[in-house]
């Protein structure tokens, strides 16, 4: 049996490779460790009265505001947040950076990451992370009914470009339930569209007739995460007639988001995820979204 002083270094290094990140390469990273306990909300019909509920973005420091019945759970690293499936989101704006022009400024390329455990699939698209207008301008990355993720985007053309990952050919599904997943959506103009699932290319998109980049509105709005902000009916109904649109929220859980100013390689995305996985081994055992 090895000694604690010779596994020491080992663990060591899984560590520091694990959770280092060069915060100059983030543009928003939310690591929910901030724990607190959240009140229960439901009783009260104003979202004014929760406006001081929220959780730090680690790069700008902004407030996002928490909503409806959301929790914290022990998550990837430290503590992660969990959805109810029905009421619970966060949204918030950054102080965005504006250029000589008072346009807002972007990155060129984008890489969208997180680490997630679904609870149960949703009805339709529910989105981990989006800004914009659904399937009009922005991005939107998101977990389907039938647990695809995908990355999608506007290019200020008629067209809605989407990426997924692929589904299981036995199941038909993709993420399975109550495991945690490493997940990527990347965007470069050179590239176009990728996805990403626990180190692996998944999916890819490169179908552009026009160089625009990623084409933005709504910024007011912010980000949002967890709910969409349009209506959409289920795309897996379980009663014909049980097609009424609503904005249901993600059922799971979501650790580490982040947003980095550049599209990932495949090394770098492999290599994250190489090296949290012993510790993603670790802590799903027993863990029950």
């Amino acid at each position: 049996m090895k000694s604690i002083f010779t596994l020491f270094p080992y663990l060591f290094f899984i560590s520091f490779n694990l959770f280092s990140q060069t915060e100059e390469d983030l543009f928003l990273w939310l690591d929910f460790n901030d724990r607190q306990e959240i009140p229960d909300l439901s009783y009260i019909d104003s979202e004014e009265e929760d406006s001081d509920i929220s959780t730090k973005d680690k790069i700008t420091g902004t407030e996002y505001k928490i909503r409806g019945l959301g929790k914290y759970v022990p998550g990837v690293k430290g503590t992660a947040f969990k959805f109810d499936g029905f009421s619970s989101y966060i949204e918030g704006r950054p102080d965005f950076e504006y250029n000589e022009d008072e346009e807002i400024e972007f990155p060129e390329e984008i890489s969208v990451e997180t680490w997630i455990s679904l609870g149960a699939y949703p009805w339709n698209w529910v989105p981990i992370l989006t800004i914009g207008k659904y399937k009009i301008t922005g991005f939107y990355f998101g977990i389907d009914s039938r647990g695809r993720v995908g990355f999608h985007m506007s290019d200020a053309t008629s067209v809605w470009h989407e990426c997924n990952s692929q589904l299981n050919s036995d199941t038909k599904l993709g993420l399975d339930l109550q495991k945690w997943y490493h997940i990527v959506g990347t965007y470069s103009p050179e590239n176009g569209l990728k996805i990403y699932v626990n180190g692996l290319l998944e999916g890819s998109y490169n179908k552009f007739e026009f160089d625009y980049g990623i084409v933005y509105s709504d910024l007011d709005k912010g980000f949002q995460l967890g709910k969409n902000r349009e209506d959409l009916a289920p795309t897996d109904p379980i009663r014909d007639w049980a097609t009424y649109p609503s904005r249901y929220t993600l059922d799971g859980i979501l650790d580490e988001v982040k947003i980095h100013k550049r599209a990932l390689s495949d090394e770098e995305i492999l290599k994250t995820f190489t090296a949290n996985k012993a510790v993603q081994a670790r802590i799903c055992i027993g863990l029950r979204p």
